[in-house]
């Protein structure tokens, strides 16, 4: 049996009126992010307005992913997570999916 280590998020919130809590989350430092989202979240401008108020010295960027994320869709990710300290995945099962795979990937230096 081969040995490794497994890295991944170290936080994960979950729940109706998360959202609201994001700016406290954003205060613990984080500098660039990844914000993994589908197409049709009603709460994208809350996210991005809250980045725009709350978060002046955090730069981020969009990566849309439609249905289900395939290993493609998760290496086209972390080729955009590359110095990002934070990967925020806003949407359904399969964009939580995605940001979980991500985040994983891009905390582990093999693929």
């Amino acid at each position: 049996m081969y040995s490794f280590e497994f890295a991944t998020a170290n936080r994960i919130v979950f729940g109706v009126g998360k959202i609201k809590g994001l700016a406290d989350q954003l205060a613990g430092g984080a500098k660039r992010l990844l914000l993994v989202r589908g197409r049709s979240s009603h709460a994208i401008p809350l996210v991005r307005e809250t980045l725009r108020v709350s978060a002046q010295d955090i730069s981020y960027i969009e990566f849309e992913v439609h249905g289900e994320p395939t290993v493609d869709v998760a290496r086209e990710g972390v080729k955009l997570a590359d110095g990002c300290d934070m990967v925020i995945g806003l949407g359904g099962g399969s964009v939580l999916d995605a940001g979980k795979a991500i985040s994983a990937l891009a905390t582990n230096p093999s693929s």
